[in-house]
């Protein structure tokens, strides 16, 4: 494996890991309330059905990144760890590296050693939450996968799931910030917040209500 194939890799687990903390935020603010009339509003059943949404994302999302199956997920943490592991860490490796780092970087050197000692970590974390792993691959196969359904199968609670996606991020920004300089803020997504929706209907509904109270006034 040379460094453009794991940048490759790194680039895909990157738009799941976006995908997973929007998902992740907003399933978290659906379980507050913060304006006026929110709690009548979210029960509707646009935003019930996107709660529903948000849970599957997660799940099959997660899935993806931590399944120890690499038949069917060629994009997971395990497969890479394995591919690494697996790999020839010579002076061509780091000559091609050196080229996809910044020019400029504060943390110590990449060196066969410090890989290896992050795919160590890793395989250690993963094995750390391997029960809270299981439960969400359970999850997927018997709950939206329908691979082996089990009628009444629960998903994770969502501070399980939300583990989960800190765990991923944090392996993510491990392996990036070892071999390329790189970290990502994953937890900040303010521009897909669905806090901003809830806000303005919220707003409107206050609005309306104040309307048809100040006609009966009149009348």
């Amino acid at each position: 494996m040379n460094p453009s194939e794991i940048k490759d890799w790194l680039e895909d687990l990157w738009k799941v890991l976006v995908d997973l903390n929007i998902s992740i935020n907003n399933a978290k603010r659906l379980t507050e309330n913060k304006y006026e009339h929110e709690e009548k509003i979210k029960k509707h059943g646009f935003i019930q059905h996107h709660w529903y949404q948000l849970r599957f994302i997660i799940v099959i999302q997660l899935s993806k990144l931590i399944a120890n199956k690499k038949n069917t997920h060629k994009r997971n943490f395990f497969y890479l760890c394995d591919k690494l592991e697996s790999t020839d860490f010579n002076e061509t490796f780091f000559q091609e590296l050196n080229k996809l780092q910044p020019e400029r970087y504060f943390e110590a050197n990449t060196t066969e050693k410090s890989i290896r000692e992050v795919i160590r970590r890793t395989r250690e974390k993963l094995d750390y939450h391997s029960i809270l792993i299981e439960k969400t691959i359970s999850a997927r196969n018997q709950t939206y996968a329908h691979n082996d359904p089990i009628p009444g199968k629960k998903v994770p609670v969502m501070k399980d799931l939300g583990t989960m996606v800190l765990l991923c991020n944090e392996i993510y920004n491990e392996i990036s910030g070892e071999l390329f300089k790189s970290h990502t803020g994953f937890e900040h997504t303010n521009n897909w917040d669905i806090d901003y929706i809830l806000k303005e209907m919220s707003t409107r509904r206050t609005q309306f209500i104040e309307q048809i109270n100040n006609k009966r006034k009149r009348i």
